[in-house]
């Protein structure tokens, strides 16, 4: 039984670290840009740098404090709100006003609009 559960504290140790040191994707701040919600996209969704040339309506402003500016958390948050694409149209840096021992830190900001493609519905195919 003693190996069992000093297995389950080393693990509950390591989690506890990776949770503190910033394992986890980094949280996305959500600003809704309308009122309709649309299923979840369990397929991919599109970068893009501009907007595109169909129809589309705007779902939400999604936006992250992020070294890296951490795409795949900004995908998978436009992905649960049901879009189809982001429209990238942020990155800043700023530096933290707290100071590292060896200096400012620099942070990015990276953000876009979430989009739902507006394609006409096919019509039901005869039988």
């Amino acid at each position: 039984m003693r190996p069992a559960i000093t297995g389950l504290v080393l693990l509950a140790l390591v989690l506890s670290v990776c949770l503190v040191s910033g394992c986890a994707l980094p949280k996305v701040d959500v600003t809704p840009l309308t009122k309709t919600e649309y299923p979840v996209n369990r397929g991919s969704v599109d970068i893009l740098d501009g907007p595109p040339d169909e129809a589309f309506a705007k779902v939400a402003r999604l936006e992250v404090n992020d070294e890296d500016g951490d795409m795949e958390a900004l995908s998978r948050k436009a992905a649960s709100l049901g879009a189809d694409a982001i429209i990238m149209d942020e990155r800043k840096t700023f530096r933290d006003s707290v100071l590292a021992p060896y200096g400012a830190k620099a942070r990015y900001r990276t953000g876009g609009i979430a989009i739902k493609y507006l394609r006409p519905s096919l019509p039901p195919k005869a039988q």
